[in-house]
């Protein structure tokens, strides 16, 4: 029996895409017992009919039992080509290793040399993807954007956002960077709450707060009580009963938020794990410098760059899109607002440079005494992969209020004095 082959065949019913199968070098040879007969049969049946064939035919076909879990298919897909990829080392090894022991050390580099060549292919690293061969795979995905008015992810609550990243896309890892207490986790929240109005599934890591804290400002986000009502325990009756009716009647249909906190979370691959068994649209994580790296023991750099790398690695293995917030700095560590220059730079991110060269976007939130003030915010897109060159803007103000908890966009044209002034410091758009 080979249950990651059931998930396999599983996904690739739901996903109907034989692209991730070749970028993963999985082939029926990698697949074991009911799992092969039934990759066979789909693949026959697709050559022949030019159509996927729905998961009750596979079952009457072939006999084949599906798991009830579903998973990414370039997730399972990767664990295929890493267990068929294990088995063929092993072998080889344990061969190599009886030529050393019978002084045939000739014969053992001769048996290493041949699967070295065989193995190359299903390693990530020789990944190699034919243009010509792809052509219906960018076929089909332009079509996919056009179809959704130009978006090719889940849409952010603010348009201009939306029109400079096309929204939060798979495979993605989108990085939110602010000093501290500007609100960075408030702004997760949003994220998260927006998501969830679409009926989305959305996997929240808090690695900053406790969970019943990040429960507390989606109950006020998401039914509009004045946020210090909440917390403090100062509505009255009539709003009370509203909120509890409120909570007993929630109408969001599949959607929901998944909440996990540092006691259970350590790791990237913790975060993944949670990805496979409950299969959220979209994962986020407040405070993603707190991750343990797998450099632990190391210095701050090691441990950043194996952090950014596995989030990097994580967010395209799973196929959703990655929001994780990390922290600006400044070159003194005062946390003083900003009098002369760009407000946001993309290189104040601390702990490391991954944080900046590694993810899609770099997006910065910005909030001074007078932003405060006027209980507004400035969102900064300090770096946009692909993104819509000069329209995209510098950056765009939020309300941000508490009170009504208002985070929608001023759309007004700001001033002139208001518009971005380059220094020539700055890191331009990739």
């Amino acid at each position: 029996m080979d249950a990651l082959g059931k998930r396999l065949i599983k996904s690739l019913l739901v996903e109907k895409n034989w692209g991730v199968l070749l970028d993963n070098h999985v082939e029926a040879v990698d697949l074991l017992g009911d799992a092969r007969n039934a990759f066979l049969w789909i693949d026959n049946f697709y050559r022949t009919s030019g159509e996927w064939p729905t998961e009750r035919m596979v079952v009457e076909s072939t006999g084949i039992s599906f798991p009830e879990d579903l998973d990414p298919l370039s997730y399972i897909a990767d664990i295929i080509r890493k267990r068929s990829l294990s088995r063929s080392l092993e072998t080889t090894l344990r061969v190599a290793v009886s030529h050393i022991e019978s002084r045939e050390p000739d014969e053992a580099l001769r048996v290493l040399a041949d699967v070295s060549r065989v193995c190359k292919d299903k390693a990530r690293t020789a990944r190699i993807v034919s243009h010509r061969a792809s052509a219906d795979l960018r076929i089909a995905a332009y079509d996919k954007v056009r179809k959704s008015g130009g978006f090719s992810g889940l849409r952010t609550p603010w348009p201009t956002l939306n029109k400079s990243i096309q929204g939060w896309v798979n495979g993605t890892l989108n990085v939110i960077t602010a000093m501290a207490n500007t609100g960075k986790t408030w702004f997760a929240v949003i994220i998260a709450e927006a998501a969830l109005r679409e009926g989305k599934k959305v996997l929240f890591v808090t690695l900053e707060m406790a969970t019943p804290r990040i429960q507390r400002r989606i109950d006020s986000l998401r039914h509009k009580i004045p946020f210090e009502f909440l917390r403090d325990a100062l509505m009255d009756i009539e709003l009370e009963s509203k909120w509890v009716r409120l909570l007993k009647e929630d109408t969001s249909g599949d959607g929901d938020i998944l909440l996990a906190d540092k006691k259970s979370v350590h790791r990237v691959s913790d975060v993944v794990a949670l990805v496979s068994e409950y299969s959220p649209d979209l994962v986020i994580v407040d405070g993603g410098y707190r991750f343990e790296g797998q450099d632990r023991g190391k210095g701050q750099w090691e441990s950043t760059v194996s952090i950014v790398n596995d989030l990097q690695l994580a967010a395209e293995m799973t196929d959703i899109p990655w929001i994780v917030t990390t922290q600006q700095g400044d070159s003194t560590e005062t946390g003083k607002e900003v009098k002369t220059g760009p407000k946001m730079r993309m290189w104040g991110i601390r702990y490391g440079k991954e944080w900046v060269i590694n993810p899609d976007t770099v997006i910065g939130l910005f909030r001074d005494g007078d932003s405060k003030l006027l209980k507004q915010a400035e969102v900064h897109l300090l770096k946009v992969r692909d993104g819509a060159g000069e329209d995209s803007g510098p950056f765009f103000k939020i309300w941000w209020d508490q009170t009504t908890m208002t985070y929608s966009e001023i759309l007004e044209e700001f001033p002139e004095s208001m518009r971005f002034i380059p220094t020539g410091h700055e890191v331009p758009f990739e």
